[in-house]
C-alpha cells in the first residue's frame, strides 16, 4: 500500500511549528529518504506517522485508509505501520524468537511459517534462541526488522537505522536490505543523515525544512 500525507502541521506546546504544511506520497515498493539538519523534525515525523503522536492537523492515509484527519485518529497498533528505532528497541529478556513473534496474530502454525519466512529472508535463522545481549549490532539490526515486517504492515518507517552500525556492514546491510523491501512491495521510509543511504537505497529524497523540497532519482 502508499502512503500519503497532505498538509501535516504539528508543533510542540508554544513554540514555532517544527512541522508546517507538510506533504509527503510514497507508492508500494518505493523506498524515500527523508534528511534534514538536526531538530528539523524527522523523527519526530516518523512518530507522527505511526500514531505516537498526534498532529495538529492534515491528513495521513495509508492504502485507502486514512488514519489521521480532523475526525480520525486510528491507535498505532491498527495503523498497520512498522517502525524501527535506531536503538533496535529489542526487548532485552525474549530471545530472537519471541522478539520477532511478538505481535504476529494467527495459529500457531501460521506464526511458526512466518517466522521461518522471515528469519530465512533476513539470514538470521541460526540466531533464533539467542537474547540481544549476544548479537552484534548487524544481527540486532536485522531481528528489529524482522520484528517490524512480523505484523505485516503496508508501510515501513526506519528511522537512522544503521547509525550504530560500522561502516563494512553498513554497505552489506544497504545492499540486502533495499532487496528485502523491493521484494516485499510495500512503502518505505528512511530517516537518515548519510547521503550515501540515500544515493544506495532511496527513489526519492524528501528534505524536511524550511525549503522542503523532493528529490527524484
Amino acid at each position: 500500500m502508499s502512503l500519503s500525507i497532505k498538509h501535516l502541521n504539528f508543533r510542540f506546546l508554544e513554540q514555532s511549528p517544527l512541522i508546517e504544511d507538510f506533504s509527503l506520497s510514497i507508492q508500494p515498493g518505493e523506498i524515500t529518504a527523508l534528511v534534514g539538519l538536526s531538530g528539523s523534525g524527522k523523527t519526530t515525523l516518523i512518530q507522527l506517522i505511526a500514531g505516537l503522536m498526534k498532529p495538529l492537523s492534515g491528513t495521513i492515509q495509508v492504502g485507502n485508509h486514512v488514519v489521521f484527519d480532523a475526525h480520525t485518529n486510528i491507535p498505532p497498533q491498527q495503523r498497520q505501520v512498522g517502525v524501527v528505532f535506531q536503538d533496535y528497541a529489542l526487548f532485552p529478556h525474549f530471545t530472537v524468537q519471541q522478539n520477532i513473534m511478538f505481535g504476529m496474530k494467527g495459529t500457531k502454525v501460521d506464526k511458526q511459517n512466518q517466522l521461518h519466512e522471515l528469519v530465512t529472508l533476513l539470514d538470521i535463522a541460526s540466531l533464533v534462541d539467542r537474547y540481544p545481549y549476544q548479537l552484534s549490532g548487524g544481527q540486532m539490526q536485522r531481528v528489529a526488522i524482522a520484528r517490524s515486517l512480523a505484523v505485516k504492515p503496508k508501510v515501513l518507517l526506519l528511522d537512522e537505522p544503521f547509525s550504530n552500525l560500522d561502516s563494512t556492514l553498513i554497505r552489506r546491510l544497504r545492499t540486502d536490505l533495499k532487496k528485502i523491501l523491493t521484494q516485499l512491495n510495500i512503502a518505505v521510509l528512511l530517516v537518515t543523515h548519510d547521503p550515501m543511504d540515500t544515493s544506495d537505497m532511496a527513489n526519492h529524497t524528501v528534505n524536511l525544512g524550511p525549503l522542503s523540497s523532493t528529490l527524484k532519482r
